[in-house]
């Protein structure tokens, strides 16, 4: 059985008017609840961070740490994923092996072992497996990549490219053989800031509280991004993998607020509202007065 689930939201500041035209788009397109909240109390933090939790299955347990008035806007996309391997590894087979993390540095690790026909293929940069999830269509599957010397998984990544995953993905075949796979038990919890990586990558103008064009959003003040936080969830074991995704991008703005402090003298008027009849009319020239 596959479970595929991906969710949207856009949660917005509800003392700032946003364009029906954004949230008709995100609603059409992206299937994005929208709900307008109150970002000066902590509790807003509580209900986003409610939502990413149940859309995760409680592998991400929450993304935001705090919120404060300045926030005009959080959109979150969620992703989670499970899966049971079409041929799963025996616990029985499982063992504490090493798992060489460097040169010089190694590690126990729970070590599973499979057996059988697997798509494979093989370069002068990597050895690599694909191992299919058990569904009717045969829709998803892992692929690993064991770098080969003098090559690190470092540089497979910095210069693995479209091109080169297309190659793999039409490379990869089956075989004859069979072939024996040792994997380990894994669990990953990733944690990442991008603002820094998105701003190199040409996203510059985005971050920019002078230049950062979100009037598609709302023109109520200038927006622009304060914060993209991303976490991953990933755990592989005998029976097949769990893993989701979370992406928060937090969007701020300096909202004008209009003043009005009667310090010098002024009218008042009290009027019934329906007809506009007066009752009262005056001046304040001195408070003090008695």
């Amino acid at each position: 059985m596959v479970t595929v689930a991906i969710a949207n939201s856009f949660w917005y500041n509800k003392n700032i008017t946003i364009k029906d035209t954004f949230i008709q788009t995100n609603q059409q397109y992206f299937d994005a609840v929208a709900q307008g909240v109150d970002f000066s109390s902590q509790e807003t933090a509580g209900i986003i961070n409610k939502w990413v939790y149940d859309k995760t299955r409680g592998t991400i347990p929450s993304i935001i740490e705090h919120v404060s008035s300045d926030i005009i806007s959080i959109i979150l996309n969620a992703v989670y994923f499970k899966c049971r391997w079409l041929e799963p590894f025996e616990t029985k087979n499982t063992k504490s092996e090493l798992f060489q993390k460097n040169d010089i540095a190694t590690v126990s690790c729970n070590m599973m072992h499979l057996k059988g026909a697997l798509k494979t293929c093989s370069n002068k940069l990597y050895n690599a497996v694909e191992l299919a999830f058990g569904s009717s269509y045969n829709e998803y599957s892992m692929v690993l990549l064991l770098p080969l010397n003098p090559y690190s998984v470092d540089s497979l990544i910095n210069n693995f490219t479209v091109t080169e995953w297309n190659t793999l993905t039409s490379t990869l075949s089956d075989s004859n053989k069979i072939s024996n796979i040792a994997l380990p038990r894994f669990k990953i919890n990733f944690d990442a800031k991008l603002n820094d990586v998105l701003i190199a990558s040409g996203m510059e103008i985005a971050f920019n509280n002078s230049k950062a064009d979100f009037s598609a959003i709302t023109e109520d003040c200038k927006t622009w991004i304060s914060l993209v936080k991303h976490k991953t969830f990933v755990t592989v074991d005998e029976s097949g993998i769990e893993a989701a995704g979370v992406t928060a991008v937090q969007l701020a703005g300096a909202v004008a607020t209009r003043e009005f402090k009667f310090d010098r003298p002024f009218i008042f008027i009290i009027k019934e509202k329906s007809s506009n009849v007066i009752l009262f009319i005056g001046k304040v020239a001195d408070p003090s007065l008695q």
